[in-house]
């Protein structure tokens, strides 16, 4: 690495100034107030972010330890700021305290809906009144649910406790990325790509999301490969997936990390933990699986391809149809691609993003984290502009129409369309003077 240590008064400057502003949402009312706010500070902290690392190009420059103790320390007290306050821009998390406190209760929350008369019992002044689709039963996997459980049990059913929680879990994928940036000696100093960006801050500091969990196993996975350790990696890919299900799509690239018999062994570690955990949950009616088959067959928001497809089409169902196909054949080309394997899990979230029916913000976070190991313009661009989406809950909560609108979507996607494709034939013309 060249250049200078960096100084920390410039640091210092933009930690608070980024700090003033989580403060601000204190200030706001609940409603489209604090939404329009909430939008405001996602694109305002892109901006920083991108001023910093795009056009004065320090992402290897030198850093020392005082710097990055500073750094993180910022990135904990913005998402430490955060948790007292209520949920701005989605509402997923009291899902989240339901299904704790139905798991507390000894009943199997994929067995009753929370508006179901089985489980009234339960009921609190915000449950299930401020769950999203109530009538329909959960769609988290198993060790998101023993989260929730433990959290009911620490907490009660307190949204601030359980974001507490997440950002924990949040601080781990701080550290961790840090040990994976040593080992791959690159500069910590990418860590503010994950740390200060206001994704992870509004996403899982303010509404909580689950995917905090998932991440941390899923950064543990590719930091035990990094140490040369496959089989534990496994077993933190199949704990990812156990807490949210899209890492599972990744567990097949385990086959080019052993060698014999152990490439089959290693790949089907993930496998049968999820399905381990599965067994916990089954019950008669089927509700394990209903959620989860309605949602990947029926919902659509905020979708690049996918709406493309639609528009084209005609039919929901059918669009739903094309794009999973889609998306199995670029993770099937992935497979066989002759990259690291984080080129190869970076690439599968990326086509993920490409091909979902629906991609809500804090779906980003996945390749947020991962875009500290591997940069790339086109997703660092499209982890700002997917905040435009928040226009739509804006709109939502002033009229209560949930509609997507043509322009965002245009102005989200085209920039990151048109980055990938140039970092592609850049990324082909390397290969070809190599």
């Amino acid at each position: 690495m060249t250049g200078k240590i960096q100084g920390l008064k410039p640091l210092i400057m933009w930690g608070v100034l980024m700090e003033l502003l989580y403060l601000a949402f204190y200030f706001f009312p609940s409603g489209q107030p604090a939404v329009a706010w909430f939008t405001i500070v996602h694109i305002v902290g892109w901006l920083l972010l991108l001023i910093r690392f795009v056009f004065t190009k320090t992402l290897s420059e030198k850093i020392d330890r005082r710097w990055l103790s500073i750094a993180i320390g910022f990135g904990i007290v913005f998402r430490l700021t955060l948790v007292p306050h209520d949920i701005v821009a989605s509402d997923d998390i009291f899902r989240y305290v339901w299904d704790g406190r139905v798991g507390l209760s000894g009943e199997n929350p994929f067995r009753y809906a929370p508006i179901d008369s089985a489980v009234a019992h339960l009921q609190t002044d915000d449950l299930p009144k401020r769950i999203n689709h109530p009538e329909m039963r959960t769609i988290y996997p198993p060790l998101a649910q023993v989260f929730f459980i433990a959290s009911n049990v620490l907490f009660g059913p307190s949204i601030s406790g359980m974001k507490l929680l997440f950002v924990l879990f949040d601080i781990l994928t701080m550290i961790m990325l840090v040990r994976l940036l040593r080992l791959r000696n690159s500069s910590p100093n990418a860590l503010l790509l994950y740390a200060w960006s206001p994704l992870p801050v509004l996403y899982i500091g303010l509404d909580g999301h689950l995917d905090a969990l998932g991440i941390s196993f899923l950064v543990l996975f590719l930091l035990f490969l990094s140490e040369n350790k496959p089989a534990r990696g496994a077993c933190a890919l199949g704990a990812a997936a156990l807490a949210k299900l899209y890492p599972m799509m990744v567990a097949p690239f385990l086959f080019w990390e052993e060698k014999g018999w152990r490439k089959v062994v290693v790949v089907m570690i993930p496998v049968a933990m999820l399905g381990v955990g599965t067994m916990f949950y089954i019950e008669p009616t089927g509700g394990l699986l209903e959620s989860f088959l309605v949602f990947n067959s029926a919902f659509e928001f905020n979708g690049s391809i996918f709406k493309l497809l639609l528009t084209m089409l005609q039919s929901n169902e059918l669009a739903h149809t094309v794009s999973a196909i889609l998306l199995f054949m670029t993770l099937a080309a992935v497979f066989f691609l002759r990259r690291p394997i984080l080129e190869k899990v970076f690439l599968a979230f990326v086509g993920f993003i490409v091909f979902s029916a629906s991609v809500q913000p804090w779906y980003l976070l996945w390749l947020n984290a991962l875009l500290v190991l591997r940069w790339s313009r086109a997703v660092f661009v499209l982890i700002g502009t997917i905040g435009l989406s928040n226009l739509v809950v804006y709109e939502y909560v002033g009229s209560g129409v949930w509609a997507d609108q043509s322009w965002i979507l245009l102005l989200e996607y085209i920039p990151f369309f048109v980055l990938a494709v140039l970092e592609l034939m850049t990324s082909r013309r390397r290969k070809a003077n190599a």
